[in-house]
């Protein structure tokens, strides 16, 4: 059962009131809805209300676009969502991974190859941080693959290598990057492990072949390591590990060996009880033939969930998918206490306090012009708890604040091109006297109207 006030939840007496409120209120339906992420297949504002009000998803994730139209998809899903909505990026390699023009950082393999987990820790932090200006709240991200096999054809430049204690040292470093955005989530993948097969679970059967000491002491090693350090999710893989699985059910047939994705002797045994973990599981995509082999549709989804799966990727056809889900609860394949268990894992996971909107000071209403000045003063305040380290800091005279507050302010956007423009002109202003040696410890950075009035400029004010 889930243990709300321990790792890596830690609620409150007040926030497990909460969810047991939230649960309480819930019809069926919105407990099936919960169960599903779609994979959102339109951005019209009828698509998207249709989702969160007939189908009650418990999160998304949504094919490509720009910054601007995945922040307005995010914005009306939260606001017409009854419950808050998981919003999930694949923030692999970069920002470009949440929007097509964030910023692509590197692949996991050339950031393992410089042996520097610094690295590793700003590609969690930096993707993330794009990641959660328009909105995200869930990376499906770090790969905490192991590459074994040359010729595995899934995780190739996805992985941090094939040496255990850098794959761990790397995937713990992007999670504490992730986790330095206030409200960010990681779910790592793609347990138990990929990298030995040669197959692709995209399109045949694949197999973790190690042995249970073998495991303990690989992709083991790796997945305990993120969940001792906090991990929220583990995205679990259409892969088979026979030896664990038999390990937990000694008299299972060959035939009966499923993945992870359907496996109770996986989820619940291997990664719950002998692991701990007591975050969130969810399925890869479930359109690959790893998973659809095993049983027809209809079987595969409440399948997933007696298996101790939290949350199902993706919709096929939404009312037949819904329908079978809601049929598996029906019967008793799900039964009343996995729901409940499952229901609790999802809203402890992300209860309003948990999610991360747009950052701890934009929110998805449009400001006014009445807010901008005060969301200046905030956004200063964290550029100038980074330059900290640096013991610099930056000041704004009150007509430069005007200046931007013009400028920078969107009735529709509220805050976030605002603060793209501070990113934009106050932080270049300053980060071109800082790599020009222009300001030494103690100083601070003064930005300042030109003699037009027309443009920002920055001078330096010892200390």
């Amino acid at each position: 059962m889930v243990n709300m006030k321990e790792k890596p939840f830690y609620l409150s007496d007040e926030d497990c009131k909460w969810v047991e409120d939230t649960i309480a209120g819930m019809t069926v339906d919105e407990k099936i809805g919960q169960l599903f992420f779609n994979m959102g297949s339109s951005r019209e504002e009828d698509y998207l209300k249709m989702t969160v009000e007939k189908y009650h998803i418990g999160g998304i994730r949504y094919n490509p676009a720009t910054a601007d139209d995945v922040y307005e998809q995010n914005r009306i899903l939260q606001e017409n969502s009854k419950i808050p909505l998981i919003i999930a990026c694949n923030t692999e390699n970069g920002g470009d991974g949440a929007c097509v023009d964030g910023t692509t950082i590197g692949c996991q393999t050339k950031i393992g190859a410089t042996g520097n987990v610094e690295y590793a820790y700003n590609l969690g932090y930096m993707s993330n941080k794009e990641a959660a200006a328009i909105g995200c709240n869930l990376s499906f991200a770090p790969v905490s693959d192991i590459l074994y096999n040359w010729e595995n054809p899934v995780i190739g430049l996805r992985t941090y290598g094939n040496d255990v204690d850098r794959v761990a040292g790397m995937t713990k470093a992007y999670l504490d990057g992730a986790h330095a955005n206030p409200g960010f989530c990681c779910a790592a993948k793609h347990f138990p492990g990929d990298g030995i097969d040669f197959r692709d679970q995209h399109v045949a059967n694949s197999v973790n072949t190690f042995s249970c000491e073998e495991w303990d002491a690989t992709f083991g090693k790796v997945y305990q390591n993120l969940i001792d350090n906090g991990l929220e999710a583990i995205m679990a893989g259409h892969i088979m590990q026979p030896a664990y699985t038999r390990y937990f059910n000694p008299d299972i047939r060959d035939d009966d060996i499923m993945p992870a994705t359907l496996s109770p002797e996986l989820i619940d045994g291997l990664l719950r009880k002998k692991l701990g973990f007591n975050g969130m599981v969810l399925t890869d995509a479930s359109h690959m033939v790893g998973m659809t082999c095993r049983m027809k549709r209809s079987d595969i989804l409440p399948a997933a969930i007696a298996a101790g799966i939290d949350m199902f990727l993706f919709f096929n056809d939404m009312d037949e998918d819904f329908a079978s889900m809601k049929q598996g609860y029906l019967d008793g394949r799900i039964t009343e206490e996995t729901q409940q268990e499952v229901m609790t894992e999802l809203q402890a996971h992300f209860r309003p306090e948990f999610l991360n909107r747009l950052d701890e000071t934009i929110l998805f209403k449009p400001l006014t012009k009445d807010n901008i000045g005060g969301i200046i003063s905030l956004i200063l305040a964290d550029i100038n708890r980074r330059l900290a380290d640096r013991e610099l800091r930056i000041e704004i005279t009150e007509r430069a604040r005007h200046f931007i507050a013009e400028n920078g302010y969107d009735p529709v956007y509220g805050a976030r091109p605002l603060k793209r423009y501070i990113q934009k002109y106050v932080e270049t202003l300053a980060a071109r006297l800082i790599l020009a040696d222009q300001v030494r410890a103690g100083d601070v950075i003064r930005i300042d109207l030109d003699g037009t009035a027309s443009e920002l400029v920055a001078d330096t004010k010892r200390g």
